[in-house]
């Protein structure tokens, strides 16, 4: 039973991003081959313009600085090629934040001036 509490959390932390990206436009989807591989990104979102991001999500009640590395790597780890990496941190009642390397930032600012 321990296992299905912080699954549960995962999965309303992978819906709550799908709806930040929505909300900015971007079709996203849950990464499903994540579920069978542990391989893959969280949420998986094309941007309005057709850059595809693999976006790493994660919950929790405080803050544990010291993860936050390997979450990136993993948000690196998840994207297949082509895609740029995203990690979502869902902080309990606060609010989101995104962190993702300069380039994937340039890649959004780059191909929204082309719109």
């Amino acid at each position: 039973m321990s296992g299905n509490k912080p699954r549960n959390k995962g999965k309303r932390g992978e819906r709550k991003a799908r709806v930040i990206c929505n909300d900015l436009g971007w079709d996203a989807v849950r990464g499903l081959t994540q579920c069978d591989s542990g391989r893959g990104s969280d949420v998986i979102a094309t941007t309005a313009f057709g850059l595809k991001l693999g976006i790493e999500v994660k919950s929790y009640a405080r803050h544990p600085s010291a993860k936050i590395l390997g979450w990136r790597e993993q948000a690196e780890r998840g994207c297949d090629e082509g895609m740029a990496p995203m990690l979502i941190e869902l902080w309990d009642r606060r609010e989101p934040w995104v962190s993702m390397p300069v380039s994937t930032l340039r890649r959004i600012v780059e191909a929204s001036r082309c719109e």
